[in-house]
């Protein structure tokens, strides 16, 4: 239960850090110029997917009441660290995000194989 709000959370942070980064303002703070507008537009593509999978599976893992309270929450919360970011270190939102995506993924494998074993 606590993997799958902590996955939410990961997956809140690098969908809201690729939206950002497909703002051509915070692109040019993270990167130091604005970028091409396809590639603006590809991170937006990216964030807007990212939320879309984090706000379907806490519909699916806890269900329409408390899955909607929940994913509202995290995605809260990573707007939070998504702007304390931009504001402490800009430049450092990609490598976070990168890691954040990593740690939704592992989370979950993690959770498995520990149910694998101690089934065993």
């Amino acid at each position: 239960m606590i993997g799958a709000g902590l996955s939410a959370l990961a997956l809140a942070y690098a969908g809201l850090s690729a939206l950002a980064l497909g703002i051509a303002r915070h692109h040019r703070q993270v990167r130091g110029h604005v970028g091409d507008q396809r590639l603006r537009k590809a991170c937006a593509v990216a964030g807007w997917s990212v939320v879309a999978v984090l706000v379907l599976g806490s519909l699916h893992h806890w269900g329409a009441g408390v899955g909607s309270v929940t994913a509202i929450a995290t995605l809260t919360a990573g707007a939070l660290a998504v702007a304390g970011t931009l504001d402490l270190a800009p430049r450092r939102l990609p490598l976070y995000a990168v890691f954040a995506v990593m740690f939704a993924v592992a989370v979950p494998l993690a959770d498995q194989a520990r149910r694998a074993l101690a089934g065993a």
